[in-house]
Parts: structure tokens; sequence; C-alpha cells
């Protein structure tokens, strides 16, 4: 928890807020995003004129602290005060006011988006179980097991979301599975699968670390397969996320950079030692790719039944930032796709 408190001088100063926060490491498609229950504190607790809370989902992908994060989703609850709290009429919002607005937010464009307006569901000092569930288009808000609200939603992937922020007039946030009826709302629940070569890395790569990637070279060589390192995502993409590293093996060349804030890092500096030739791959081949790091660089191994090819390449990302592997266009032929060790 944290404290959320803006002082201005002269002014009635209320209690600062807490700050509820979940970091989501392990990023879902769909199924159960986020599930909390919390007591909305009574109106007659509430010294300001309006009374509110809100969750807000970020998609956080900072290696530096720049402050531009994206919300996912924000939901707002807006309350109409209690008659009893001695704000004149002048101070009071009338009952039109009191409602549930959602909406998203990009920082790259400082724009909010998608904005949605509903009835609020929610009276003050009432005790509430959220739960926040993606599926493809959309998510489902349920409180307290009443009707569905939905939000439709393309701007950003579910996976996106990897923290989960709750402040204002609530108070004793429990989260998943530290609340017992979020265990039991969750509990028949699918689990969110990953998708066929991708990995999450569960323990943080260091020089200790080795990543072993075996499997068959397409049918067709026209494919690079790839290889993408990534943080704050599950899959390559141009405006979520960073890419410690990608690596493009082709026919002959293997290439690799790093992107971040949508641009390649290497390609930026125009720095000439992004590709390497190697001793050439056949259609159907069986390959091992041998990664290790150290010194803030990559080592790779790759071997085919007839050749080995070794090369060291400087990492602009530290490889520590690695949440999740994907692999493309690499056929499996033995269990493991992706392999992590650790020494």
């Amino acid at each position: 928890m944290l404290l959320d408190h803006t002082y201005f001088h002269g002014e009635h100063q209320e209690f600062p807020f807490l700050v509820y926060r979940r970091e989501i490491n392990k990023l879902k498609r769909y199924g159960t995003i986020v599930c909390f229950e919390a007591l909305v504190i009574s109106a007659s607790e509430v010294m300001d004129p309006i009374q509110a809370f809100r969750v807000q989902l970020f998609h956080d992908s900072q290696i530096a602290n720049n402050f531009n994060i994206d919300i996912v989703m924000e939901l707002n609850f807006i309350f109409e005060p209690d008659i009893n709290t001695g704000y004149t009429e002048h101070d009071y919002i009338k009952a039109k006011d009191s409602h549930l607005v959602i909406y998203s937010y990009s920082a790259k464009r400082n724009t909010y988006l998608n904005q949605k307006f509903h009835t609020n569901p929610i009276v003050a000092g009432m005790p509430i179980v959220m739960i926040i569930k993606a599926s493809e288009g959309n998510y489902t808000i349920n409180i307290n097991g009443g009707d569905d609200i939905y939000y439709p939603h393309h701007i950003f992937p579910h996976w996106s979301i990897n923290r989960v922020e709750i402040t204002g007039h609530i108070n004793y946030v429990l989260f998943d599975g530290n609340s017992d009826k979020c265990r039991r709302l969750a509990y028949n629940i699918p689990e969110a699968k990953l998708e066929e070569g991708t990995q999450r890395v569960i323990k943080q790569l260091n020089s200790r670390s080795k990543v072993i990637i075996s499997g068959k070279t397409p049918d067709i060589l026209k494919q690079n397969i790839t290889v993408n390192f990534l943080h704050a995502a599950i899959e390559w993409n141009d405006t979520i996320g960073n890419t410690i590293f990608q690596m493009n093996i082709t026919g002959k060349y293997i290439c690799i950079d790093s992107y971040t804030n949508g641009s390649w890092i290497k390609l930026k500096r125009n720095d000439t030692n992004i590709c390497y030739s190697h001793q050439g791959l056949k259609k159907n081949e069986e390959i091992k790719l041998i990664l290790t790091f150290k010194n803030s660089s990559l080592c790779y191994i790759l071997e085919t039944k007839e050749n080995v090819d070794e090369n060291n390449v400087i990492l602009d990302i530290p490889i520590s930032l690695t949440q999740y592997i994907q692999v493309n266009n690499l056929k499996k032929y033995i269990a493991d796709l992706i392999a992590i060790k650790y020494y």
C-alpha cells in the first residue's frame, strides 16, 4: 500500500488516500485479470464534497522512470453525497452525477479514449467484491454478483495489463488469493494459457542462466525464425512493452537488435554490427540455439548436425528485465521448444 495525497496551502486537508497496488507478473490474454474485495467508505466519514474511488489497470513498460504509463482501463465510481454531510446546496452533487465512468488513456497520444458511462451500482458504506475478466474484445466487470458490466475494448491487448491500483474513498482492499471470496469466484474460471512457442521467465535471467531453443526449421525458409526476449509483453508489439533483444535467423544471417520507445536501438544509432553470417540452414533441419549472458552481452551458439556458429553481441537493455520468451516459425520436435537452465 502507498499514500496518495496532494497538499494545498490554506485549504482543509483530508486524510491521505491509501493506494492499494497489485503487480501482475503473469500476463493474460483472457480469464480473470483481477479480483478484489473492499469496503466503500460511508458518506458520513467523507469530508470532501465529492466521494469517489477508482480502479486503474495499467500497462507500465518503463525501463526508465519517464512516467509515460498507459491506462488500459480505469473505472471511476462517483457517488452522490449523503444529505447529512453538512454541505450547502451549492456544494451538493446532483443525483444524476452519481455514476460510473470507464475509459482508457494512451500516454503516447496523451488522450483519453473509449469513454463509457454507466449507472453506479455501488452505494457508500457498502462492502464489495469485484471481479474483472477478459474475453475477446471485451472486459466483463461484476460487482457483488449483480448484472455484468461490459466494456468493449480494442485499444490495448488484454495481456498488456501488468499493474492494478485502487485508491479513493475505499478501504480494506484484499486482492485475488488474499480474499476467500475471490478464490471462490475464480475457482471455475479457466486459467489463461500461453500460446505454443511462448514461455514465461519465472526466475530472473543472469550470467548463470542458459536458454536452449531446439526445433526444426520451416518447410519453406522464406520466413525468418524469430526469437524475442520481452519485457511487459508476451508477444512482439510495436507499441506495447519492450524487446530486450530480437534475433532474426534467415537461411544465411542472424540479425540482433533491441526495441523500445518505438525504435530499434542499434538501427537508430546506425550500428553496422547488427547482422552476422552463418554457415546456412536447410529446410526441415534440426537446430539448437544456445544463449548465455555475461557482462551485458549475449553469447549465441547455433548448432546443426553439420555446423556450429558462435558469436558475442553487446546488449542495450539488461537481460534481467526479460519476462517472456517468444519463438516464431520453429517447429517443435522434442518436449521443450524453450528450456531455461540456471547454474
